[in-house]
């Protein structure tokens, strides 16, 4: 079996549906000005890039949270869908 990884890398170029937050990354602390590590504060919306969301349009639905680790791992057909 060949895997492919589809996930999209969360950078400025990431995909967002219209009304929906970007993708930003906001430095909060950094070593090079001193401060003791990097951190940072991501902005963005739950639908934006690679996501899995059973609930997303069914309220009776077990969250991301209740699937198995190796759900995403199995053959499948991948569709690209513009919003």
């Amino acid at each position: 079996m060949k895997l492919i990884d589809v996930q999209v890398p969360l950078d400025a170029a990431l995909p967002t549906c219209p009304d929906n937050t970007p993708f930003s990354l906001e430095p909060m602390e950094r070593v090079a000005r001193g401060e003791r590590s990097n951190v940072s504060a991501l902005h963005m919306s739950a639908h934006g890039g690679t996501h899995v969301c059973p609930r997303q349009f069914f309220d009776d639905r077990p969250g991301a949270d209740a699937l198995a680790v190796e759900m995403p791992i199995r053959r499948t057909l991948m569709v690209e869908v513009a919003c």
